[in-house]
């Protein structure tokens, strides 16, 4: 296995790494360090055309990079980029804001949409006449100036705290045929979520509209605006619209107020109902811990994720996966698979190499393996046997001298058949601590069956890519030294920033105080 490096032009920095000695092959391009403010991030690609990319950035008035923060509000930019990645020009959108977690004043950004004839445009909301209305303006491409805005939904505001203004969130079919704009607000008082779900097909023509209440279940607490902006915006694919326009969701909530006991709610939003189909998964003597969706091969819906045997939820005991019909939530199949100790070793380590002498003695002596409860699903693929991967990641956050750190460790690949049997289980060993959430983490790309991911490895100070194939068979290495002497003096990758811009093409950023490169990944 060999790492190529190479300057072209004295502007990109070009790595290229073959794994398992196969086709593929990852390659890495890195510009040259760009010049921005301290509060300045950028939040990801908009847009990709045939010479280059529009991406938006934030400058900040009290919010942290990337807008994750807290704060008021920022002034978002639009650039354009041209193929080799120089900046051609960008100009401030000065008359939306982009409010983060406090209440707009007026308009409030809310997403960009690119349709199938590379057109982009810009989504805003705003409160008059006791009503929110969204809007989306078409960008000159050329100017970077934005046309007449367009009006999109307007909708009653029944009570004060359910604005919808920064609430709005955009979901795409798989095949980018459709669409849907939703937000779900909500209130004590209400005892439930005022839903609005809209679908367009892809030359932003409305194919159907729902806007209903919806109850939340929710005894231990309101669902506020904050928390039905966190369920939107970090759903972790537990929002879906299939490619014939049926917007599923699953919501988690608590039962018990402060416990740790939760139901799930799966929803079915389609053309000619006037309110969603609601069904529920209740815990009996296991209880549902992780759950994510995904539609199938087979145009089921499909649930999957952990149990546990302990009301406490103090460990994970194993899988449940559930089969739907999309419409009708009729249930098809459901299975509890319990881990077994070698499904736990698997799933603890990667190989027996990992295990510390403790742990080899628990296990000679027959002792239980118990898996940790704060493992926590981060996607979900369908493969083409119709078999599921799920990815898990463990996390866990703990304070010193003051500070939060958060370490996000060990991957889980799990890959279960049609039939809910458990195919493999392979653990990915990683080590990430840091005070910041945008740096820690992976990155997925799913091409042709193999899952390929990008990260950093903050202790060894590297960034490392790899992939996992349809057999369970691993591998990484590493792509780029971020130590001071090292190719990308210390810039770290901003996994959250990476978006597809073409066929097995990625564009994101990597960044330090002060300064950005962005990333360009290609799989060929």
């Amino acid at each position: 296995m060999k790492v190529k490096f190479y300057l072209a032009a004295l502007i990109f920095l070009s790595l290229q790494l073959e794994l398992f000695a196969q086709e593929k092959t990852i390659n890495v391009e890195i510009t040259d360090p760009t010049s921005k403010g301290l509060l300045t991030g950028t939040i990801g690609v908009i847009g990709t055309v045939d010479d280059g990319h529009f991406l938006l950035r934030a400058i900040s008035k009290g919010f942290s990079l990337y807008g994750k923060g807290v704060g008021t509000k920022g002034v978002l930019v639009v650039e354009k980029l041209n193929q080799k990645y120089g900046l051609e020009k960008s100009r401030k959108i000065e008359d939306i804001p982009m409010t983060v977690m406090n209440k707009a004043k007026d308009k409030s950004f809310e997403f960009f949409y690119q349709d199938k004839d590379k057109d982009i445009w810009l989504f805003y909301s705003d409160a008059f006449n006791n009503k929110n209305r969204l809007f989306r303006k078409k960008l000159d491409q050329e100017t970077l100036a934005f046309e007449a805005p367009i009006l999109v939904s307007e909708l009653p505001i029944v009570n004060k705290r359910l604005d919808r203004r920064s609430n709005y969130s955009i979901v795409r079919s798989e095949d980018n045929s459709k669409f849907a704009v939703f937000s779900f607000v909500g209130s004590k008082s209400n005892e439930g979520s005022e839903a609005y779900v809209e679908v367009f097909d892809a030359s932003m023509n409305s194919e159907w509209q729902m806007n209903t209440s919806i109850p939340e279940y929710d005894k231990g607490g309101p669902d506020t605006k904050l928390y039905g902006m966190i369920k939107s915006l970090n759903s972790n694919g537990n929002i879906r619209l299939s490619n014939e326009g049926v917007f599923n969701m699953l919501s988690k909530v608590d039962i018990v107020k402060g416990g740790n006991e939760f139901m799930h709610f799966m929803y079915s939003f389609y053309r000619g109902i006037d309110d969603p189909v609601i069904t529920y998964l209740k815990n009996t003597d296991k209880y549902l811990l992780r759950m994510s969706l995904i539609q199938d091969k087979n145009k089921d819906v499909r649930l999957a994720g952990y149990y546990s045997n302990d009301k406490k939820l103090k460990q994970i005991d194993g899988l449940f996966v559930q089969s739907l019909n999309p419409f009708t939530l009729a249930i098809d199949k459901q299975k509890f698979i319990p881990f077994s100790n070698e499904n736990k070793m698997d799933f603890l380590y990667q190989s027996e190499s990992y295990l510390s002498g403790k742990e080899k003695r628990k296990i000679e002596k027959g002792k239980e393996i118990e898996v940790p409860s704060n493992t926590y699903i981060k996607s979900i693929f369908v493969n083409e046997d119709n078999s599921i991967t799920l990815a898990s990641e463990y996390y866990e956050s703990y304070t010193y001298n003051g500070k939060i750190y958060h370490v996000n460790n060990d991957f889980q690949f799990t890959n279960i058949s049609q039939n809910g049997e458990i195919n493999w289980i392979q653990n990915f060993n990683k080590q990430q601590k840091d005070i910041t959430l945008n740096t820690n983490g992976i990155y997925q790309m799913y091409e042709s069956g193999t899952i390929y991911f990008i990260y950093n490895e903050p202790l060894e100070r590297e960034i490392r890519v790899g992939q996992i194939n349809s057999n369970g068979e691993v591998s990484a290495k590493t792509i780029l030294k971020s130590s001071k002497g090292g190719e990308l003096k210390k810039f770290w990758l901003v996994p959250g920033t990476i978006s597809k811009v073409g066929d097995n093409t990625y564009l994101g950023v990597a960044a330090k105080l002060f300064k950005e490169r962005l990333v360009k990944i290609e799989i060929n």
